[in-house]
């Protein structure tokens, strides 16, 4: 078959249809390239994305990922007051993202990114805004699929290749088939000259990077003795029913650390000497000693000394940050409620007084 013979809508939301099972997974069995300009790099995401290239990688198939990093407030001050070597920083917070896997599940789909790496059949690059030396996150989200008669699919929109995306969160995506009418062939091909200028490096406005030290990283974390050869789908679907390492008591909605978390000496002191403090003070930390962690770590301490009886609010002056807390929260059995967009003292208020009170009827954590 080709694409011709799939029924593909002109947009897709999540809270109407299936995007995985009516897009990705369809268009993928059919595919044999695929580029993808997509969210944050972390393990969590390379986990994902492999969960949609399975069917195209049996075919042979090529994929090129573009991502931003994950880089903190710190980071972004350092590089931008020139504190630091940029490329340094960046690479030091691709790397601190690569975390251990939590499952069988997630070792076997991160093996098959590493190997995939390893074999020259999946690129990824590195991409940033780079104004006047000031740094700022590429954020943009769209791919391209092609098929053997070069047919292509292009599509953008709001949606990360990710279960909390397309379970969630109210995504949606267009959706733009060459060979439908001349209208969808002219903005696909634009959005195929846009991510090929990107990667080729010859937007003016952006960035990407090759960071060979961590495509090295990534496969002596994750390599393992599992070969291509032996992957079934099996393997990386997330309907497969595998026992995770994470076994949380999911009747209440209390913080709990992960058990793939091994908390740093210096982690651990940190919140030692907060407690020991009536849990009152600041962590000033440097950049890459894990932060967020940290503070997870002193929240569980906080809620287990409260009896479980506490509510928690985080303010992040950008939304990719909020993005970053949000992943991080999960892992600790936290369910977070999210607000954007608050301008005003009294809409914060108001936002969290409406919030606050729908945790406490639910006896939940907020």
């Amino acid at each position: 078959m080709t694409f011709r013979n799939l029924n593909i809508e002109k947009e897709y939301r999540n809270r109407q249809i299936n995007i995985i099972d009516n897009f990705y997974v369809p268009i993928l069995r059919e595919a044999t390239s695929y580029d993808r300009a997509v969210g944050f790099f972390s393990s969590t995401s390379l986990s994902e994305i492999a969960e949609g290239i399975f069917p195209l990688v049996k075919n042979g198939g090529k994929i090129r990922i573009i991502a931003s990093p994950k880089l903190s407030e710190e980071d972004i001050e350092a590089i931008n007051v020139g504190y630091r070597n940029r490329n340094e920083i960046i690479k030091e917070s691709l790397e601190r993202e690569l975390l251990p896997a939590k499952n069988k599940r997630d070792a076997y789909r991160l093996n098959l990114l590493a190997n995939l790496i390893a074999s020259g059949v999946l690129e990824f690059k590195i991409a940033f805004v780079n104004n006047h030396n000031n740094i700022g996150m590429y954020h943009e989200k769209m791919g391209i699929f092609y098929d053997k008669n070069n047919d292509f699919i292009a599509f953008s929109g709001s949606a990360n290749e990710s279960k909390t995306a397309i379970s969630l969160n109210y995504e949606s995506i267009d959706v733009y088939c060459s060979w439908k009418n001349e209208d969808a062939f002219e903005r696909g091909t634009n959005k195929i000259t846009a991510f090929n200028r990107i990667w080729e490096n010859k937007d003016d406005a952006i960035e990407a990077i090759h960071f060979p030290s961590v495509n090295q990283k990534i496969f002596e974390n994750y390599k393992i003795n599992k070969q291509l050869e032996d992957y079934t789908e099996d393997d990386i679907n997330t309907n497969v029913d595998i026992q995770i390492s994470n076994t949380f008591n999911n009747k209440h909605n209390y913080p709990e650390l992960p058990q793939w978390l091994k908390i740093r000496k210096y982690q651990n002191e940190a919140v030692d000497n907060w407690e020991k403090n009536s849990f009152s003070g600041i962590f000033d930390m440097a950049t890459g000693t894990g932060k967020t962690l940290t503070g997870l770590v002193g929240v569980e301490r906080l809620s287990k000394f409260l009896d479980n009886h506490l509510a928690v609010i985080i303010v992040c002056p950008y939304q990719h940050l909020v993005e970053q807390w949000v992943e991080d929260i999960k892992e600790f059995n936290i369910k977070p409620i999210i607000g954007y967009g608050c301008t005003k003292q009294k809409d914060w208020i108001e936002l969290f007084k409406i919030k606050i009170i729908k945790c406490l009827r639910e006896d939940s954590f907020a």
